[in-house]
C-alpha cells in the first residue's frame, strides 16, 4: 500500500524526479493549450468581419468587429455591449479645427460630465480612426495621452484597413475619401445603447453635453 502511494506521488510529479510521464503536469499543459485554442477560436477570423458586415442591416446592433486599441490590445466591439458607447470617427493628422479636433473635444466634455455625476451605469468613449494605415496603436497612444490621463477608460482604436476606412464608418453614415495627403470626410458622432444598438446620431458635431446626458438618464 505504501509503495503504491509513493508511486502515485512520483507519478504526479509531487516528489523528486521520475522517469514516468508527469501525468498532472501534462494534463494541465493540455488544458491550458486547449483554453488558448478556444480563446483564439472565439475571436473573429481575419475575414469574419466582412461576413458580419454583409449580413448587417439598420437598425440591428452593430456587429462585434475586431479592433485594436491604443495599447496594441486586440478586442471586439462585443466587449463593450454591457453599457452605452459614444462613438466618434477621426484621423490624427486632420487639420480642420471644426472636424476631428472638435469631435474629440466634445467627446471629452461628455466623458468629464458623466464622470462627475458618478453614475453607476457604464459609458464608454470609443474613438475610431478611419486612417488605420497612418494611425497605428503607437500614434493613437501619443495622440490621446493627455486625454486618457483624465479619462483612462477612453478607447482609441484601429483595425483592419477596409473595415476602418469604409465599412464601419459607413454604418454610421460617415463617408471619407482620400484627397492628396489628407481625407475629406463627413462628421458624425453616435450613441449606441447597451447591446450595441444604434440610438442616436449627431452630424457636424451639432450636439452639446446635455444632449447626450439626457439620453443616458
Amino acid at each position: 500500500m505504501a509503495r503504491r502511494a509513493l508511486r502515485l506521488l512520483f507519478g504526479l510529479g509531487l516528489l523528486g524526479c521520475t522517469s514516468e510521464p508527469p501525468v498532472l503536469g501534462s494534463t494541465l499543459a493540455e488544458g491550458a493549450a486547449s483554453a488558448a485554442r478556444g480563446a483564439e477560436e472565439s475571436l473573429p477570423a481575419p475575414l469574419d468581419w466582412q461576413r458580419m458586415a454583409d449580413a448587417w442591416v439598420y437598425p440591428r446592433p452593430i456587429p462585434s468587429f475586431p479592433l485594436v486599441d491604443q495599447t496594441g490590445r486586440s478586442f471586439v466591439l462585443g466587449d463593450l455591449r454591457q453599457g452605452h458607447v459614444l462613438v466618434g470617427f477621426i484621423f490624427t493628422h486632420c487639420s480642420i479645427p471644426t472636424a476631428c479636433a472638435r469631435t474629440v473635444e466634445k467627446m471629452r466634455d461628455v466623458g468629464r460630465a458623466w464622470k462627475a455625476r458618478g453614475r453607476p451605469s457604464k459609458l464608454t468613449l470609443l474613438t475610431l480612426t478611419f486612417d488605420p494605415e497612418v494611425d497605428t496603436p503607437e500614434v493613437l497612444a501619443s495622440y490621446s495621452e493627455l486625454l486618457r490621463r483624465e479619462l483612462p477608460d477612453w478607447i482609441f482604436a484601429t483595425g483592419p484597413v477596409e473595415l476602418l476606412e469604409k465599412t464601419l464608418p459607413g454604418m454610421f453614415g460617415v463617408v471619407a475619401t482620400r484627397q492628396d495627403d489628407t481625407l475629406a470626410h463627413s462628421v458624425k458622432v453616435a450613441l449606441l445603447a447597451p447591446g450595441l444598438r444604434p440610438m442616436h446620431t449627431w452630424t457636424d458635431n451639432a450636439f452639446e453635453t446635455d444632449d447626450v446626458l439626457a439620453l443616458l438618464e
